[in-house]
């Protein structure tokens, strides 16, 4: 199963944060990259099942 496009629809941040160390104002437009999501899921998988 392949995500069907690389990006999500852009969003924007509600309120101040910090994520990972970076400030992201109010209003700042966020991208999704959910190809990168996927390829982190499958190797957390890959580690998770070589255990067991």
């Amino acid at each position: 199963m392949h995500p069907t496009a690389p990006l999500r629809l852009p969003h924007e941040s509600s309120k101040d944060c910090v994520v990972s160390g970076y400030n992201i104002p109010h209003g700042t437009m966020l991208f999704v990259n959910v190809c990168g999501l996927y390829k982190m899921i499958q190797t957390l998988y890959k580690e998770i099942f070589k255990e067991i």
